[in-house]
C-alpha cells in the first residue's frame, strides 16, 4: 500500500524518472515547478477576468447619469422638418437592336448568249482612196470621142467586131486594181440587202461573248471584173476570232456589179466596217 501511494505521488514520479540521472539538469527543475506555475497562472487568469467583469458594474453604481461636458449649444436655425422631394426616375431607353448583317454581294451574271447578235454598221461609209498624181500619170484616162489620135475604124485583117467588155480600151490595165473608178462597184439589191446578208451569215465568236468584247473590224477586199469577191484581208481588227469571222462572211458576199473605167469592167478595192455589239 505504501508503494502504491508513492507511485501516485507526482514527486515520486519525478524521482523515478530522474533516478540515477543528473537532477541538476534544467528539465528536472521545470518538472518540479510545473504544478506551482500552473496553479499560479490559473488564479491570475481568473482574477483578471473577474476584474474585467466587475469594474463596469461598480462604475455604473457610482454614475449619476449626468454628462460633465453638458449639452452643446442649440442652433435655432436648424429645422427638423422633413422635406419630400419628387425625384423623376431616369428615362428607360430600350437597347437598340443590332444592325442587320450586310447581304452578300452577288457577282454579276453574264448576259444570256442566246440573245447576242452581231450588228453591222450601216452608217459608216465605205473607205476609198483618192489616186495620187503618179497614179494618174501612169494610167491616163482615155481621150474622148472625136479627139485627134483616136482610132477611126477597124483594123485591117481583123476578125470582125469584138464586145467592148472583152477588149480593154486604151489606157486601161485589166490586171490593175482601181481605187476610184469612174463607175463604182455596187451590190445587187443595194447596201441594205448586203447588210441583211451579213447579219444572217455572221456568228458572234464565243470567246468575244465571254469577255464582253465589242468593236469594229475593218475588212478590205477586191471586187473582180466578174463581180466576185477576192483578196479579203483585215486592215484593222478587234480580236483573232472576230477578225476571222468578219473576213469569212465578206468572202461569201455574192452578186456584185463590177466597177467600170472607160466603160470597161475593172477590179476595185473596197473597205467595209463590220461592227460587233452585244444586245444589252
Amino acid at each position: 500500500m505504501e508503494t502504491k501511494g508513492k507511485a501516485n505521488d507526482p514527486k515520486s514520479w519525478d524521482d523515478l524518472v530522474f533516478e540515477n540521472r543528473n537532477v541538476d539538469y534544467g528539465a528536472y527543475t521545470v518538472r518540479k515547478s510545473y504544478n506551482g506555475n500552473l496553479t499560479s497562472g490559473f488564479f491570475l487568469s481568473v482574477s483578471f477576468g473577474g476584474l474585467l467583469f466587475v469594474v463596469p458594474i461598480i462604475t455604473s453604481m457610482f454614475d449619476d447619469g449626468s454628462d460633465k461636458r453638458g449639452p452643446g449649444p442649440v442652433d435655432p436655425k436648424v429645422n427638423d422638418t422633413l422635406v419630400f422631394v419628387n425625384v423623376t426616375p431616369p428615362e428607360f431607353k430600350p437597347p437598340q437592336p443590332p444592325a442587320p448583317p450586310t447581304p452578300p454581294v452577288t457577282p454579276p451574271v453574264d448576259p444570256p448568249v442566246a440573245n447576242i447578235t452581231p450588228v453591222v454598221s450601216t452608217t459608216a461609209p465605205m473607205e476609198t482612196t483618192i489616186p495620187t498624181v503618179d497614179d494618174v500619170l501612169q494610167n491616163p484616162p482615155a481621150p474622148p470621142e472625136g479627139v485627134d489620135g483616136g482610132v477611126a475604124g477597124g483594123v485591117e485583117g481583123g476578125q470582125g467586131t469584138v464586145p467592148v467588155d472583152a477588149v480593154p480600151s486604151a489606157g486601161v490595165n485589166p490586171n490593175e486594181i482601181v481605187l476610184v473608178p469612174q463607175v463604182q462597184a455596187s451590190y445587187t439589191g443595194g447596201m441594205e440587202a448586203m447588210y441583211n446578208f451579213i447579219r444572217r451569215k455572221i456568228n458572234y465568236p464565243a470567246s468575244a461573248r465571254r469577255m464582253g468584247l465589242e468593236g469594229t473590224v475593218y475588212v478590205s477586199f477586191v471586187i473582180g471584173r466578174d463581180g466576185k469577191v477576192t483578196k479579203v484581208e483585215v486592215v484593222r481588227g478587234l480580236s483573232p476570232d472576230c477578225d476571222k469571222e468578219a473576213a469569212r462572211v465578206i468572202a461569201l458576199l455574192p452578186g456584185w456589179n463590177p466597177g467600170r473605167q472607160n466603160d470597161v469592167p475593172v477590179m476595185v478595192r473596197m473597205t467595209l466596217p463590220i461592227k460587233f455589239a452585244l444586245n444589252k
